[in-house]
């Protein structure tokens, strides 16, 4: 075989590897972004605890995406819920305005406390507790955020 032969052999086999290579490393890429552990989407809670005491009931609160993730990771945690007014809910004036606050220690089975503070017959501010129990006793909905959308001007 002469000299001119071997190399056009040798580059044909040369051409082959190379496109086996790249194959191979396709599919390396394919394995690597299956296996790679996807971030879980943020989501946000709404936490509805059971009744507890009948001056209050069942007390609900919304908590943030952020806030959320830090109570699933165990941090212990106190929140001001968004409140209720005993009176008229349009009445401005109204100050009977009943403010919850929620405290959570130890993640999903960790501790929650849910205290209410009102105002009573005095215009004093009174505490009293609405719930005390386990995060797993609540009854909780988790929903992902939304996708904002991105508006244009014409």
């Amino acid at each position: 075989m002469d000299v001119k032969a071997e190399m056009v052999e040798l580059k044909a086999m040369m051409g082959e590897l190379l496109e086996l290579a790249r194959a191979q490393q396709s599919e390396l890429k394919k394995l690597r972004i299956a296996l790679t552990p996807k971030r879980p989407k943020p989501t946000y809670a709404v936490l509805k605890t059971p009744m507890y005491s009948y001056e209050y009931g069942e007390v609900s609160t919304t908590v943030s995406a952020r806030d959320w993730a830090r109570i699933k990771r165990g941090e212990a945690l106190s929140l001001r819920g968004q409140g209720s007014r005993a009176g008229d809910p349009m009445d401005e004036s109204d100050d009977d305005m009943t403010w919850d606050y929620w405290q959570f220690s130890g993640g999903l089975d960790g501790r929650l406390v849910v205290t209410m503070k009102y105002q009573d017959t005095i215009n004093e501010w009174e505490w009293d507790q609405a719930f005390v129990g386990m995060l797993s006793e609540v009854d909780i909905k988790e929903f992902p955020i939304a996708k904002k959308l991105k508006l244009t001007a014409k």
